[in-house]
């Protein structure tokens, strides 16, 4: 089930990242692309050092993460409620008129009950998004739902990749392998040098789990696919909370949300494809 929820989630939830609203909002306040997108993200968390959130945001580069984290321009409560307003006005502007989903607050009172389950123990984005109150506005309940399980899940993945002696960049070379390309975006946006990825590709080539050209071996797949299934365990309380009958309910009330935020292009395709192995669009 966790894996069925993740290519609904993360359209819904990461649209944030590529918001024309929310850049407007983040630009009102002298935060650029980079520090509106960390201290955006981090600012549930409250006023961390940088390296606090560059331990939670574990598979980009600290040379990237530390500089960006930017309380000096804005408060995290400043710069939370301009997120909240990028995404209130994206998604009221998708979801304009007959475009609105149906079900929207079927969809928040089930997504409280999955947020609700989400245990808080080393979970610092996820407990710090859970936190927060819920919105009002149904439409940005919804990604707010949406959000909290998004960083419930991806607390739960570090966890999986520490306890499997994977690194930040060895997580994202195989991530790319695992995906099937992307390699060049996730070291665009992730920021490693040359260096640490050639540490990264000798260290996977040394396990077995990768070539020297970056392609995943039999050993890698087999490897990052028990990665995966470690993340799905490490992620189930929610759905297990609202049961299977309530949990195919609210896919059916997300799906069509998702798919049309990337239709639209307001999410990239590729976060309804984080799993090959599931296919939104």
């Amino acid at each position: 089930m966790p894996r069925r929820f993740l290519a609904v989630l993360e359209p819904i939830s990461a649209m944030i990242f590529f918001s024309p609203e929310a850049f407007e909002e983040y630009t009102a306040l002298g935060l650029d692309g980079w520090s509106g997108y960390f201290s955006s993200r981090a600012a549930p968390m409250g006023a961390v050092a940088p390296e606090v959130v560059a331990a939670t945001f574990y598979n980009f580069s600290p040379e990237i993460v530390r500089p960006n984290v930017r309380w000096d321009l804005a408060s995290p409560e400043r710069i939370l409620e301009a997120r909240h307003e990028g995404v209130r006005r994206t998604l009221h502007r998708v979801f304009a008129g007959d475009d609105a989903p149906p079900g929207l607050g079927r969809a928040v009172e089930l997504l409280r009950v999955a947020v609700a389950a989400c245990t808080p123990h080393g979970r610092p984005l996820g407990a710090a998004h859970a936190r927060l109150p819920w919105p009002e506005d149904d439409l940005v309940g919804v990604w707010h739902g949406a959000t909290v399980l998004r960083e419930f899940r991806g607390d739960g993945h570090i966890a999986a990749l520490l306890s499997h002696a994977v690194g930040p960049v060895e997580a994202i070379l195989l991530h790319a392998g695992y995906i099937g390309g992307r390699f060049d975006f996730l070291k665009a946006t992730r920021q490693w040098d040359d260096a640490a990825i050639e540490a990264g590709v000798a260290s996977l080539v040394h396990r077995g789990f990768m070539t020297p050209d970056r392609t995943l071996t039999d050993g890698g797949q087999k490897f990052r696919l028990m990665v995966e299934h470690d993340t799905d365990r490490l992620a189930q309380a929610p759905f297990d909370a609202l049961g299977e009958e309530r949990c195919e309910e609210l896919l059916e009330l997300l799906q069509p949300m998702a798919v049309k935020l990337l239709a639209d292009r307001v999410a990239p395709k590729a976060l309804g494809r984080m799993d090959p192995a599931n296919l939104l669009v």
